[in-house]
């Protein structure tokens, strides 16, 4: 009794080997099954003796062994697409529900052909809604002010923003536009950032000994309070 069970638990283990004897045969492609994906062993109860069958072509196990059947599992293949061919125990993704395949398939909607697929898990419901998540910003504003800084001297501007708001941001430029045409050896912003007070916008510009004097775009982009 204790060699048969032996033999019967060894069963997942010798399958592997066993799987090259189908009924005294070679294995073919169709284990496991390409329909079902199954995989189907005879088991003989005297001796414990397991063989893999071919089942789909017609092998059935003799009246003195036990059949056994498992699946060879489950393969996730993403989004179902009808340009893809699938297989029995393929998975799929569709319209929200996950579906497995009952046989092999290629254009067969999920939720529409039965035959050729089993839901395996539907599409839940839409939950409640969510908190409510924070105001953003209002009242979006660029205050821009213009200045020119004498050759070989540094000026600090404070671009301030309208009563009832905050900077966010800023910054400062050479000349009126932002074409890329500034150069370090002539002039440059030396430091920009938020001023002291929290109500403006304060860059440092300079411009060296060898640059005539020299225009600036100095900016502070504003928020409601």
């Amino acid at each position: 009794m204790k060699s048969r069970r032996r033999g019967i638990a060894a069963l997942a283990g010798g399958a592997l080997c066993a799987s090259l004897a189908v009924g005294g045969g070679v294995a073919i492609a169709s284990i496991p099954s390409t329909t079902t994906g199954a995989i189907t062993a005879c088991v003989n109860r005297s001796t414990s003796a397991v063989r893999i069958i071919d089942y789909q072509a017609g092998r059935r196990c003799s009246a003195a062994e036990t059949t056994l059947n498992w699946s060879k599992g489950y393969t996730y293949r993403g989004a179902w697409s009808a340009s893809v061919t699938y297989s029995a125990q393929d998975v799929v993704l569709s319209g929200g529900a996950s579906y497995v395949a009952r046989t092999a398939s290629r254009a067969q909607s999920p939720a529409s052909v039965p035959t050729a697929w089993n839901l395996l898990a539907a599409r839940g419901a839409a939950g409640p809604p969510g908190p409510r998540g924070p105001s953003g910003f209002s009242g979006y504003n660029v205050v821009t002010q213009y200045v020119t800084v004498n050759t070989g001297t540094q000026r600090l501007v404070d671009v301030q923003c309208p009563s009832g708001q905050v900077p966010v941001g800023g910054g400062a430029h050479y000349g009126n536009a932002f074409p890329g045409l500034g150069n370090a050896q002539w002039a440059y912003v030396s430091e920009s950032s938020i001023d002291e007070s929290r109500t403006g916008w304060a860059s440092t510009l300079v411009v060296t000994p060898n640059q005539g004097n020299t225009y600036f775009e100095a900016n502070a982009i504003c928020v409601n309070a």
